[in-house]
Protein backbone atom coordinates (compact mmCIF):
# COMPACT_ATOMS: atom_id res chain seq x y z
CA UNK A 1 0.00 0.00 0.00
CA UNK A 2 1.41 3.45 -0.82
CA UNK A 3 2.04 6.51 1.54
CA UNK A 4 -0.95 8.12 1.52
CA UNK A 5 -0.36 12.05 1.77
CA UNK A 6 -3.30 14.56 1.97
CA UNK A 7 -3.04 18.12 1.83
CA UNK A 8 -5.71 20.58 2.62
CA UNK A 9 -4.49 23.68 0.83
CA UNK A 10 -5.97 27.48 1.38
CA UNK A 11 -2.20 29.22 1.51
CA UNK A 12 0.94 28.56 2.13
CA UNK A 13 1.05 30.50 5.39
CA UNK A 14 -1.48 27.72 7.19
CA UNK A 15 0.95 24.78 7.19
CA UNK A 16 0.93 23.01 9.91
CA UNK A 17 2.92 19.00 10.23
CA UNK A 18 0.19 16.74 11.70
CA UNK A 19 1.29 14.32 14.74
CA UNK A 20 1.68 11.64 12.48
CA UNK A 21 4.20 13.53 9.90
CA UNK A 22 1.65 14.65 7.58
CA UNK A 23 1.49 18.03 6.07
CA UNK A 24 -2.15 19.96 5.97
CA UNK A 25 -3.43 22.65 5.40
CA UNK A 26 -6.64 24.57 7.12
CA UNK A 27 -9.67 24.08 4.93
CA UNK A 28 -9.64 23.74 0.95
CA UNK A 29 -9.88 20.41 -1.01
CA UNK A 30 -8.38 17.17 0.07
CA UNK A 31 -5.91 15.97 -2.29
CA UNK A 32 -4.40 12.33 -1.90
CA UNK A 33 -0.58 12.33 -3.36
CA UNK A 34 0.64 9.07 -3.27
CA UNK A 35 4.42 8.37 -3.43
CA UNK A 36 6.01 5.46 -5.35
CA UNK A 37 9.63 4.39 -5.78
CA UNK A 38 11.41 5.89 -9.03
CA UNK A 39 11.79 2.62 -11.06
CA UNK A 40 8.15 0.48 -11.12
CA UNK A 41 9.24 -1.74 -13.11
CA UNK A 42 12.40 -2.89 -11.53
CA UNK A 43 11.96 -6.70 -9.77
CA UNK A 44 11.03 -6.80 -6.21
CA UNK A 45 14.04 -7.88 -3.73
CA UNK A 46 14.45 -8.69 0.14
CA UNK A 47 18.03 -8.28 1.42
CA UNK A 48 20.52 -9.82 -1.83
CA UNK A 49 17.48 -12.20 -3.38
CA UNK A 50 14.55 -11.27 -5.51
CA UNK A 51 11.02 -12.32 -3.77
CA UNK A 52 10.38 -15.74 -5.74
CA UNK A 53 14.38 -16.99 -4.59
CA UNK A 54 13.72 -15.84 -1.13
CA UNK A 55 10.15 -18.52 -0.79
CA UNK A 56 12.40 -21.05 -2.11
CA UNK A 57 15.22 -20.54 0.50
CA UNK A 58 12.69 -19.89 3.32
CA UNK A 59 10.72 -23.23 1.86
CA UNK A 60 14.49 -25.14 1.56
CA UNK A 61 15.59 -24.42 5.31
CA UNK A 62 12.10 -25.17 6.38
CA UNK A 63 12.37 -28.46 5.08
CA UNK A 64 16.10 -28.78 5.99
CA UNK A 65 14.82 -28.68 9.62
CA UNK A 66 12.60 -31.62 9.60
CA UNK A 67 14.99 -33.37 7.44
CA UNK A 68 17.44 -33.00 9.65
CA UNK A 69 15.57 -33.17 12.89
CA UNK A 70 13.85 -36.10 12.03
CA UNK A 71 17.14 -38.32 9.52
CA UNK A 72 19.67 -36.33 10.83
CA UNK A 73 21.04 -35.42 7.00
CA UNK A 74 22.40 -32.56 6.09
CA UNK A 75 21.91 -33.26 2.47
CA UNK A 76 18.68 -30.48 2.08
CA UNK A 77 20.92 -27.80 4.26
CA UNK A 78 23.65 -27.81 1.68
CA UNK A 79 21.86 -27.62 -1.16
CA UNK A 80 19.50 -24.43 0.39
CA UNK A 81 23.03 -23.20 0.86
CA UNK A 82 24.30 -23.56 -2.55
CA UNK A 83 21.18 -22.27 -3.91
CA UNK A 84 21.07 -19.60 -1.59
CA UNK A 85 24.88 -18.67 -2.59
CA UNK A 86 24.20 -19.07 -6.39
CA UNK A 87 21.20 -16.81 -6.43
CA UNK A 88 22.55 -13.84 -4.64
CA UNK A 89 21.91 -10.79 -6.22
CA UNK A 90 23.89 -7.67 -6.88
CA UNK A 91 23.28 -4.74 -9.48
CA UNK A 92 20.67 -7.02 -11.13
CA UNK A 93 22.77 -9.54 -11.54
CA UNK A 94 23.19 -13.21 -9.58
CA UNK A 95 26.50 -15.15 -9.30
CA UNK A 96 24.53 -18.15 -11.35
CA UNK A 97 23.78 -15.48 -13.57
CA UNK A 98 27.56 -14.78 -13.79
CA UNK A 99 28.99 -18.18 -13.94
CA UNK A 100 27.00 -19.42 -16.96
CA UNK A 101 27.86 -15.85 -18.82
CA UNK A 102 31.74 -16.71 -17.67
CA UNK A 103 30.93 -20.70 -19.18
CA UNK A 104 29.55 -19.02 -22.48
CA UNK A 105 32.30 -16.70 -22.88
CA UNK A 106 35.52 -19.71 -22.05
CA UNK A 107 33.74 -22.90 -23.47
CA UNK A 108 30.75 -21.76 -26.38
CA UNK A 109 31.94 -18.87 -27.74
CA UNK A 110 34.63 -17.89 -30.29
CA UNK A 111 38.01 -17.21 -29.07
CA UNK A 112 40.23 -16.83 -31.96
CA UNK A 113 40.05 -14.22 -34.21
CA UNK A 114 41.37 -13.24 -37.40
CA UNK A 115 41.10 -10.79 -40.12
CA UNK A 116 43.91 -10.16 -43.24
CA UNK A 117 44.65 -7.04 -44.54
CA UNK A 118 43.67 -6.34 -48.08
CA UNK A 119 46.61 -6.19 -50.20
CA UNK A 120 47.44 -2.99 -52.41
CA UNK A 121 47.08 -2.94 -55.86
CA UNK A 122 50.57 -1.95 -57.41
CA UNK A 123 50.38 0.95 -60.33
Amino acid sequence: MPLEVRILYTSPQTLRVHSRGLFHFYGGINLKTYIYPENLRANVKLWFWSVRDFIIICGGIILSVFVFANFWNILPAAATLCYAFLSLRADEASVMDYIINAMRFFLTSQQEFRWQQKEEKLK
